[in-house]
């Protein structure tokens, strides 16, 4: 048995989501904000790690280091929402010419239902603890 070390820093987003661990698909674990888990598994070279919230997550990813940093998206997580508030803002200002306002709304809601479909597996990061700066 070898152990995985995964971390997850402290987050001010998700900090009262626990993130679910899945390994080769199945759930192994929760880790809740700034927690380290050690998890005994045999031979995980050759292992998929998989972490969700919700109905978002990661994406698989094969395991290659013992040490997994696992944290929230920024861009997703922090900047997207600001940026559907301001694209919002900015349909409701230019609301001089009704045809702009309908496209700058419309705009915004195509970003929303594509970040909460197409990208769902990029809200998490699973990073190698020699690859974080």
């Amino acid at each position: 048995m070898e152990t995985l070390i995964l971390k997850r820093p402290l987050e001010r987003f998700n900090q009262y989501c626990s993130y679910t661990i899945l390994i080769n698909g199945k759930k192994v674990g929760e880790l809740k904000n700034g927690e380290e888990k050690h998890i005994e598994i045999d031979n995980f070279f050759d292992k998929e790690i998989e972490v969700k919230v919700a109905w978002c997550g990661s994406g698989k990813r094969k395991i290659g280091k013992q040490h997994l940093i696992i944290a929230g998206n920024i861009f997703f997580n922090q900047r997207m929402p600001i940026m559907i508030i301001l694209f919002w803002v900015i349909g409701f200002l230019i609301n001089i010419d009704k045809e702009i306002s309908v496209w700058g709304t419309s705009l915004m809601c195509f970003l929303l239902l594509s970040t909460l479909t197409i990208f769902r597996n990029k809200w998490i990061r699973i990073q190698e603890l020699n690859t974080i700066q």
